[in-house]
């Protein structure tokens, strides 16, 4: 598959009328867009009604483990793969038009994988043992492949609250320095969020890098999501926190400054930071990504 820029076609966000007045009043959140396991933890713990689902949904924390999320939480971009990689594009689930198409370099493939009723997507695996990514003859060749869409406001949180995350799975001997699931933008140069697995270990991590001053803030996950399994890693940001749930489970928090502003002209990447050396590039198989703003 050979990367291609895509053109998005951005439809208007769906509105609170499409949800049920109970439930509304309830979570505050678009019950109909979005199956439980793709809803962020909190809202879970709101008290949403389960729907049928081909993939169990985990445990959510009791309500006074999820963090406050005030107004409404509205779905811009879903990815469940169950279309399959057709000529390497992914359509949005979630109806906003942020198409996915595969980005890729030195015969990197992304591939789909069966997971339940349904289908995941399956990224390279390591091409030389973890350590050695960092010599830059080895790591110059390696397989490298993302799935990308281009920017759009709708992505681009600002300062409100919001979640993202996926379904992941990787396996011990899969894991590196540094693997990328979801972000849109760079630490350095641009702000972004980002979800990613590190080290031997394969520890997630949520990342917030404030678009203005580059300040870097953290949520580490607790354990290890790299034993073969399938797991739901959520990211979310409230006003002055930034949290971790495992599986449904709280892991980890930061404070962080409410004034805190993710706003770039990146695309949104799944996968890893790019095709270039050096890229995070992310060796497992993901499944049910989302983005979601308050």
């Amino acid at each position: 598959m050979r990367g291609r820029r895509t053109v998005l076609s951005v439809a208007a966000l769906v509105t609170v009328s499409a949800v049920p007045t109970a439930v509304a009043a309830r979570t505050g959140v678009l019950a109909s867009v979005v199956p439980d396991e793709l809803l962020p933890p909190q809202v879970i713990a709101r008290g949403l009604p389960a729907s049928p689902s081909a993939h169990p949904v985990p445990p959510a924390p009791p309500p006074s483990a999820a963090p406050p999320v005030a107004g409404q939480w509205r779905v811009v971009a879903r990815y469940t793969f169950d279309r399959g990689l057709g000529e390497g594009v992914v359509r949005d689930d979630s109806g906003h038009g942020h198409t996915l198409e595969v980005a890729s370099r030195n015969g990197g493939r992304i591939v789909p994988a069966v997971r339940g009723e349904g289908l995941a997507v399956r990224y390279p695996r390591p091409c030389y043992p973890w350590m050695a990514v960092r010599v830059p003859k080895a790591a110059a060749s390696c397989p490298r492949a993302v799935l990308q869409a281009d920017s759009s406001e709708d992505l681009n949180p600002g300062t409100r609250p919001f979640s993202w995350g996926a379904m992941v799975q990787l396996s011990a001997t899969a894991t590196s320095p540094g693997e990328n699931i979801l972000q849109k933008g760079l630490r350095t140069r641009t702000g972004q969020f980002k979800l990613q697995v590190d080290g031997a270990a394969g520890y997630p991590s949520c990342v917030l890098t404030e678009t203005r001053t580059a300040r870097f803030h953290r949520a580490f996950g607790q354990r290890t999501v790299a034993d073969g399994q399938w797991h739901r890693v959520d990211c979310v940001r409230t006003r002055n926190r930034l949290s971790i749930f495992i599986d449904g489970r709280p892991n980890d928090h930061r404070r962080i400054p409410p004034t805190l502003r993710i706003s770039n002209s990146m695309p949104l990447r799944i996968g890893g930071k790019g095709v270039l050396r050096g890229n995070d590039q992310f060796n497992g198989a993901v499944d049910n990504v989302y983005v979601a703003r308050g």
